[in-house]
């Protein structure tokens, strides 16, 4: 496994935020599976993303991504990486990425790259209280919506960073939802909202940079606030910043992305 060729792409970094760092990779023959998930072990915490052997642009891209023993169904920080490394040699240029859980296109425009997807929240009732003790906070809001997340919304921004949820017991519920901590943003920050994204029971205790759950954040709070450009930022141990402009349901997410 030491002979994969892959380039290292970091995605949304910022002042004080490390991002997410993925492999790229074109596949030169078909896509094994296996292979690659036990590749995504030897390689963790990076990312793995597969581009298909002989992939045109002019239709989409049936992209895989690899992450900790598991396929991911739905990274958007792989998409945006994997935009990033095939828009290397074009202008303004748009791809349509096929994931198993969700389509997106990636767009680069003046220089800039964004992703474009939908985010419709579609809210369901959970078990408040469990949610609650699990993360030992008083919840303000406590919802799931579709696409496998709760998001969890507490007091402030300040105990979102100290918080210390239970993984352990969410590592035992296999089925739960993913999980994603907001708050309000601190007026000493620049963002509309802060936000941390934990799925222990999908081998991923905490993630670094989490485009996906963004992606809907930004809509939740487009309705809290009633702003359509909005600002995040996911207070990980690495740290990552996100920026958007919502528009009905669809999010227009952007953020640094850079060969590492």
């Amino acid at each position: 496994m030491s002979g994969v060729v892959y380039r290292a792409v970091n995605a949304f970094a910022g002042p004080g935020c490390r991002g997410r760092r993925h492999r790229v990779i074109e596949a030169q023959t078909a896509i094994d599976s296996d292979f690659y998930l036990s590749y995504s072990l030897q390689v963790s915490p990076d990312i793995v993303v597969v581009l298909p052997a002989g992939f045109s642009a002019a239709e989409p891209v049936l992209l895989r991504i690899f992450h900790n023993g598991r396929e991911v169904l739905f990274c958007g920080s792989g998409a945006m990486s994997a935009g990033f490394y095939c828009m290397q040699n074009l202008a303004n240029a748009c791809l349509e990425f096929e994931l198993p859980a969700k389509s997106l296109s990636i767009e680069k425009r003046d220089g800039a790259l964004m992703m474009h997807g939908r985010a419709e929240l579609a809210e369901q009732k959970v078990d408040t209280d469990y949610w609650q003790a699990l993360l030992g906070q008083e919840l303000l809001r406590c919802t799931a919506i579709n696409g496998g997340y709760l998001i969890a919304e507490i007091a402030s921004a300040e105990v979102l960073k100290h918080l210390t949820p239970d993984l352990d017991r969410l590592r035992a519920e296999t089925t739960a939802p993913a999980l994603i901590v907001t708050a309000l943003g601190a007026q000493s920050m620049q963002e509309d909202y802060a936000m941390r994204y934990f799925a222990p029971q999908y081998g991923n205790d905490e993630d670094a940079a989490t485009a996906s759950a963004n992606l809907y954040l930004m809509k939740y709070w487009q309705g809290k606030l009633n702003k359509t450009e909005l600002r995040g930022r996911q207070l990980s141990p690495e740290g990552a910043v996100f920026s958007a402009s919502v528009c009905g349901d669809t999010v227009s997410l952007s953020g640094d992305v850079c060969f590492a």
